[in-house]
């Protein structure tokens, strides 16, 4: 039985001639594609892919326009989405949970039930991170408040307070992105007040350079904070300013044009209490925050859907989620580690998912029997047989399930068409056809219309391009395509 990602199982398996290496790259992207989105489908798209293709490409040689071909597609893969859409169920309760982020870590229960867990503690998946632990097991930690990792003492000490544990209580909270020098640094101390509330200073390493990291204030204890440098920085910095509601200091005696803060690259705010550790630095907001947290978590989550780097977005909301879980993977080699690491950050993309859009019956069940309803005899033309191509190429999915776990694929696809829908599929745990929905073999909808909606885009893509334009390592793409 192959075991793995569809990407995994898939990848080593490259074919030799070049118009199949050019179509066999367009799949692997397709699949990564829908990955990226939704943390699974990848076995699902390119079984998807692969079958629908070689469907149309019968029905475009029986004489059909191509044109035609793709509109009725596309129409007929709009009806199986709706379907899906409506036959979605919302994810409820710690079993559910726990089902689904096992599916999507490949049938790792432990795995499964500790990202599970950490949903459930963190109230959302937002509040969830996965790292590598100091020790030889898997552990969760937890802690209220607002963790920003890669903060740490400016120079390792100061003012007495080591790179180890230390809280203080209710400081001011300044966030610089400018340079600045110990004048200038004398002038934040008079100019946020002058009574003894610390201040902590953040700022990337390079912009305190000035500073003697020693230096103290006589009118206010400062303590220089550092961030890690990377493109991270700037929006760490603005999540700081927005959980501690900074805004735009003005120093004393300095005018903005037209009313505006003369430093607008440095942003007081105040917090409950900060909290200093390994990990970082961890923020208990004042309840004034509150609002624009949500605000800014809110914004995010509207841009994950189709931004190009969801992973910084995902930092971003880990950081402004009021309750975080790290899950701890045990420390070991680097293939195992990050072998583990891929499969529990998949389960929370398809638990995100499932919160957000719902779950269906896995295994291709739901989006088989979907397919067949919108392929029935009422159906007419050209879009009748595109359901059904796109139902065959559903069918593909069981039946390729079925034989990597050493059945026979089309005897068990026509056991699952007799029990009928909505739910009945191929489970693999018991080696029956079972309504999966009942037995908790689930798939987030949004996995499963991605990777359908996926599958449909490429093959138009394949069926229509006339030209491929490579360069550099992918001109051997092209050898042998005069022929």
């Amino acid at each position: 039985m192959a075991r793995g990602t569809g990407l995994e199982v898939a990848a080593p398996a490259a074919p030799e001639g070049p118009l199949e290496r050019l179509g066999f790259r367009f799949a692997l992207e397709t699949a990564r594609q829908v990955e990226r989105r939704t943390g699974d489908g990848t076995a699902t798209t390119l079984v998807l892919l692969a079958e629908l293709f070689h469907e149309v490409v019968r029905w475009i040689t029986s004489g059909a326009d191509p044109i035609e071909v793709r509109d009725s597609l596309r129409f007929a893969a709009d009806e199986v989405d709706r379907r899906l859409a409506r036959g979605a169920e919302p994810l409820d309760g710690a079993h559910g949970i726990t089902d689904l982020a096992t599916s999507a870590c490949a049938g790792d229960r432990r795995l499964g039930e500790a990202v599970a867990t950490a949903v459930r503690r963190a109230g959302s998946c937002d509040g969830v991170q996965v790292a590598r632990a100091d020790t030889p097991n898997d552990y969760l930690e937890g802690r209220v408040g607002h963790l920003f990792g890669g903060i740490a003492p400016h120079g390792g000490s100061v003012s007495g307070l080591s790179s180890g544990n230390w809280t203080v209580e209710s400081p001011m909270v300044v966030v610089a992105s400018g340079d600045l020098d110990p004048a200038g640094a004398r002038q934040l101390v008079r100019s946020v007040g002058t009574d003894v509330q610390p201040i902590l200073l953040i700022a990337p390493e390079q912009r305190l350079s000035g500073i003697d990291r020693s230096q103290a204030f006589r009118e206010r204890p400062l303590i220089p904070l550092t961030t890690s440098r990377g493109e991270g920085a700037a929006d760490l910095l603005e999540d700081l300013a927005t959980v501690t509601s900074g805004r735009p200091l003005l120093f004393r005696g300095e005018r903005g044009g037209g009313g505006a803060p003369a430093n607008p690259w440095i942003r007081a705010g105040a917090a409950r209490r900060a909290h200093l550790t390994k990990r970082g630095l961890v923020i208990e907001p004042n309840a004034a925050s509150g609002t624009q947290i949500e605000a800014n978590r809110a914004a995010l989550q509207r841009e994950l859907e189709d931004h190009a780097d969801p992973d910084a977005l995902l930092g971003r909301l880990f950081r402004l989620a009021p309750t975080s879980v790290t899950v701890r993977l045990a420390d070991a080699p680097e293939s195992e580690y990050s072998r583990r690491r891929d499969l529990a950050v998949r389960a929370l993309r398809a638990v995100r998912g499932a919160s957000e859009a719902g779950v269906l019956p896995g295994g291709g069940a739901a989006l088989f029997h979907a397919a067949s309803e919108a392929g029935s005899p009422e159906g007419q033309g050209g879009v009748l047989r595109a359901t059904r191509c796109v139902a065959a190429a559903a069918g593909a999915v069981i039946r390729r399930l079925a034989e990597n776990a050493g059945f026979d694929g089309r005897g068990v696809l026509e056991e699952v068409q007799a029990a009928g829908p909505p739910a009945h599929g191929f489970d693999v745990s018991t080696q029956q056809v079972r309504d999966l929905r009942g037995a908790g073999v689930l798939d987030a909808a949004n996995v499963v219309r991605w990777s359908l909606r996926a599958a449909v885009a490429t093959a138009e893509l394949l069926l229509l391009t006339e030209t491929v334009v490579g360069r550099g390592a992918d001109a051997r793409l092209g050898e042998g395509l005069e022929s």
